[in-house]
């Protein structure tokens, strides 16, 4: 007897009732049930005892009986729906006619299969599809399901693009909060608000997910250094880095700032942007120093005064850049010339100083030309030898840009 007929035993029972008051012979009955299930799935003389059974009143359907042939023997007799529905309820009283919609559609449709599977039956390719299209929050709790449905979410790409991250301790207390912000593909916001604890969780299982792909990661984290510590280990201990496009970090810990910028992977991260604590004047340093750094395209840096005389060319090869220094010296700004004209991807930086040369040196030893000169600020420009871009530099009292720009 198949699979079917093991697990529901009174679909049979049901059938044969259902043909006697159709007035089918046992053996067209037994072709009807052959045409459906296959001719080994019963013995011609067991199918024949259980119908005189049923001819002579001797076998009654159960409560609540499995009515799925009878519904594939009307749609494959070619019933109308309302008729067959009318003539079930005759032979067995009630159903539910939305369940029985259902197997009656899905017959019709040419899909015969009598059994009715559950997710746990789903290929784990069409699993892993539902997975993909579920929000983040569903994620999470899809995972805490099974063993098998954590492994599949885990290795499944987020349903996120864009995230936010906010520690912070509440007023007037010891308790540490966390929020998440997520924007997923359709751009609908989730907001969830959780203790540190469960949040920082969340972010766990974002970062361990190989499949992880950030437009933008926004950190913001404003608890004491001591609490720091876990982030670091656990940044520290990732298997495999992080692909974030844009990166914000807003924090009173350089290790932990030195910490999430390793975690990125080098070349996926184009734009860094930089809020650290003034008190951690060596943060900068520190940063300029790694991959991630050196192959990123764009970088912001504010609440903070760089020692630009310093560290200058560790931005030549950005496309922008938009820093505060403590002061643009005249060799700072033939250097920027120089580096600048040889960068041809380099569009414009902001460097925001009330410390600089005066006005005619930089006018005269820049040798800038088409010099227009406004109130309290000046712009000139430098045609870049063998090349029709030029750079245009704009100053004024307390900044300095520079744009490059096509003659044509």
């Amino acid at each position: 007897m198949s699979k079917f007929m093991d697990n529901h035993p009174t679909a049979l029972e049901a059938l044969i009732l259902y043909d006697v008051k159709k007035a089918r012979t046992a053996d067209q009955s037994y072709q009807n049930f052959c045409q459906m299930i296959g001719e080994k799935a019963i013995s011609e003389e067991v199918f024949s005892k259980l119908y005189e059974k049923t001819i002579k009143g001797k076998v009654e359907i159960l409560e609540n009986p499995n009515l799925r042939l009878c519904i594939l023997s009307d749609v494959i007799d070619k019933k109308p729906i309302d008729e067959s529905f009318k003539d079930i309820c005759e032979m067995v009283g009630s159903i539910d006619y939305q369940d029985f919609k259902f197997w009656f559609y899905r017959f019709s449709s040419g899909n015969l299969d009598l059994d009715q599977k559950t997710f746990n039956d789903l290929p784990l390719d069409v699993v892993g599809i539902i997975v993909k299209h579920l929000d983040f929050k569903s994620q999470l709790r899809l995972r805490r399901v099974s063993h098998g449905l954590r492994n599949i979410v885990d290795q499944t790409k987020p349903s996120i693009d864009k995230m936010d991250y906010i520690s912070y301790y509440m007023p007037c207390t010891t308790l540490r909060r966390g929020q998440i912000f997520d924007y997923g593909e359709r751009r609908h916001m989730y907001c969830r608000r959780n203790s540190h604890e469960k949040a920082f969780s969340s972010i766990k299982i974002l970062f361990e997910n190989p499949r992880l792909r950030l437009e933008s990661f926004d950190w913001k984290d404003h608890l004491e250094p001591q609490d720091s510590k876990e982030l670091i280990e656990f940044l520290n201990s990732l298997k495999q880095q992080v692909q974030i496009a844009h990166l914000c970090m807003t924090s009173t810990k350089k290790e932990a700032m030195i910490a999430l910028l390793k975690a990125v992977k080098p070349g996926t991260l184009e734009k860094i942007r930089v809020f650290p604590n003034r008190g951690h004047q060596t943060v900068v340093d520190q940063l300029v120093e790694t991959e991630q750094w050196k192959q990123a395209k764009s970088v912001i840096i504010a609440w903070y005064l760089i020692d630009i005389s310093r560290i200058s060319h560790h931005f030549h090869h950005f496309e922008s850049f938009n820093v505060g220094a403590k002061s643009v010296t005249l060799d700072n700004m033939l250097n920027m010339k120089k580096a600048f004209s040889e960068n041809a991807n380099f569009k414009h930086c902001f460097i925001s100083t009330r410390s600089k040369p005066p006005s005619m040196i930089i006018k005269e030893r820049l040798g800038l030309t088409d010099i227009y000169d406004y109130f309290f600020a000046y712009s000139g420009r430098y045609d870049i030898p063998g090349s029709n871009d030029y750079l245009e530099f704009q100053i004024d009292k307390e900044n300095v840009h520079v744009y490059r720009k096509s003659a044509n």
